[in-house]
């Protein structure tokens, strides 16, 4: 039996799912993140007596049982800490910086509101090719109304990267490896090999097509730099996965985009929404399911 977390799903019916040998049934369950569920999994254990006869157990209920924040008081004593941990930085955090018109959500399997905004915001910046951000599953969605120096933490995870920004130059081969090898984790052939996490996102002048349905290393369609095809039609380009690219993001994209030692990736959003005063980040068309 797994009670799963990692990968954030919500999981509204329990699964069964035979181990790698194949012999035997293993329970899979899992309530979400963020406190949104409370999973309740009920059990029914038969006690063997060796080999004659086996231990047995079967789930005889199981449900996700929503969180409502409201219909909640929270502990006076673990608040108390809460409320003392955050006071000094609280006139910072709640700082408001912007707006948004639209919810800025992390989750998607390929691309996402937030992600959209951050690399955008970065390429932008920094006038580069590309820009990239990991496809963490974790981070709560901003609402629409004010967002908050705060919410700039929440978007940026500055745990990947220790907050830094890193510009120079990478090629289209890394550009190719990171969304491959995403496409794999998320849709590959063996479910063994799901690592947990969405497919690296990029800026808007990155663009890709792409299957589901397909072996791994074949999930790519059609892959684009600007008007550069990385692969065309399933097949590679070697002189554009060759050609380099500038680059600005949160994590470097190897020796070639060094750590800039004058400000932060946080400071960058900020001074970004502060200056725009509102942002809509949207889907796009940057990627594209075919079936």
């Amino acid at each position: 039996m797994i009670l799963g977390a990692h990968t954030h799903h919500n999981l509204y019916e329990e699964h069964l799912v035979k181990d790698k040998s194949g012999k035997r049934d293993v329970v899979v369950v899992q309530a979400g993140s963020h406190g949104k569920f409370l999973g309740k999994l009920d059990l029914e254990v038969q006690s063997g007596n060796g080999n004659n006869r086996p231990s047995k157990i079967r789930v005889s209920d199981y449900e996700l049982i929503r969180v409502i924040a409201d219909d909640i008081v929270p502990d006076a004593t673990v608040q108390a800490l809460a409320d003392a941990a955050y006071a000094p930085f609280a006139a910072e955090l709640d700082r408001v910086i912007g707006t948004t018109d639209v919810v800025i959500a992390r989750r998607g399997d390929v691309q996402s509101t937030m992600a959209n905004l951050l690399t955008d915001a970065w390429a932008a910046v920094y006038g580069t090719d590309l820009s990239r951000h990991f496809g963490i599953r974790y981070g709560s969605s901003i609402v629409p109304g004010p967002i908050t120096v705060g919410d700039v933490w929440n978007m940026v995870s500055p745990n990947i990267g220790g907050n830094g920004m890193y510009v120079g130059s990478t090629n289209g081969a890394f550009v190719f490896g990171q969304i491959n090898g995403g496409l794999n984790r998320e849709y590959g052939d063996d479910p063994y090999d799901f690592a947990g996490g969405d497919v690296t996102r990029f800026n808007g002048n990155v663009s890709y097509t792409y299957k589901v349905n397909a072996n791994d290393d074949q999930h790519v369609v059609d892959l684009k730099v600007g008007s550069d095809y990385l692969v065309q039609d399933g097949v590679a380009n070697p002189a554009n996965l060759a050609k380099t690219y500038t680059y600005a993001g949160s994590a470097p994209a190897g020796s070639g985009t060094p750590r800039l030692s004058t400000t932060t990736a946080v400071d960058e959003i900020v001074n970004y929404i502060e200056a725009q005063g509102a942002v809509s980040s949207g889907i796009d068309g940057r990627t594209k399911r075919l079936d």
